[in-house]
C-alpha cells in the first residue's frame, strides 16, 4: 500500500542521523522520526497481508527471522508509548601535539686547583620544532545497552534495519501480500 513511501522516509532520517552523530540532542530526534517511519512501513504491510491467504504468517515469520526488525520495532513502540528512546552515548576526544627535541653538550675543563681552563657549548641540529595544537577532534558513539551484542552502534542497527526493511517489501511484493 505504502510501504514504500514510508521505506523511502525512513532512508531519509537514516541519511539525517548519520549527519547529526555529533550532536546529540539532534541524533535522539533523528533516530525517533527514522523509527516512526520504519515501523509505518511494518504496519502498512501487516494491514494490508492479512488481507491475503498467508499474509499474516508470512508477516510473523519475517519478524521472528530478523532480530534486527524485532529490536528496533520495539524500541520504536517504547519510544511512542513508554519513553523516549535515549541510546548511550561515549565520547572520545582526540587531540595531537607534536613537540621537538634538540641535543645540547656542555663541558668544564678545570685545572688541578679547581681554576675554570675552558668552558664549551655544542648543539647538535635543533630537530623539528613544536608545531602549533590541531583543534581536538570530539567523536560521539551512540549504542543501545540493551542490545544482546555490546556493539549494538545506533547508525550501523539502523542501517541494518533499514536494509532488512527494503528485502522485506521486495519480498512481500513478490509474493503477493503487499502492493508495496
Amino acid at each position: 500500500m505504502h510501504e514504500r513511501q514510508k521505506l523511502s522516509e525512513a532512508r531519509h532520517f537514516l541519511d539525517r542521523l548519520r549527519a547529526a552523530t555529533n550532536t546529540p540532542d539532534e541524533f535522539r530526534f533523528e533516530l525517533s522520526a527514522l523509527l516512526t517511519a520504519a515501523r509505518s512501513v511494518l504496519q502498512y504491510a501487516l494491514e494490508e497481508a492479512m488481507t491475503r491467504p498467508g499474509g499474516q504468517r508470512w508477516y510473523e515469520d519475517q519478524q521472528k527471522a530478523n532480530p534486527v526488525m524485532k529490536f528496533l520495532k520495539d524500541e520504536r513502540d517504547d519510544n511512542i508509548h513508554s519513553k523516549p528512546v535515549r541510546p548511550s552515548m561515549s565520547v572520545d576526544v582526540q587531540a595531537r601535539q607534536t613537540i621537538g627535541f634538540s641535543d645540547s653538550v656542555s663541558f668544564k675543563l678545570t685545572n688541578a686547583e679547581g681554576r675554570l681552563v675552558q668552558e664549551s657549548v655544542g648543539s647538535a641540529d635543533p630537530g623539528p620544532q613544536a608545531t602549533p595544537d590541531s583543534p581536538a577532534e570530539v567523536l560521539f558513539t551512540h549504542t543501545f545497552s540493551n542490545w544482546p551484542d555490546p556493539n549494538g552502534e545506533v547508525v550501523y542497527l539502523c542501517e541494518l534495519y533499514v536494509l532488512s526493511l527494503a528485502a522485506f517489501v521486495n519480498e512481500g511484493i513478490g509474493h503477493g501480500f503487499i502492493t508495496g
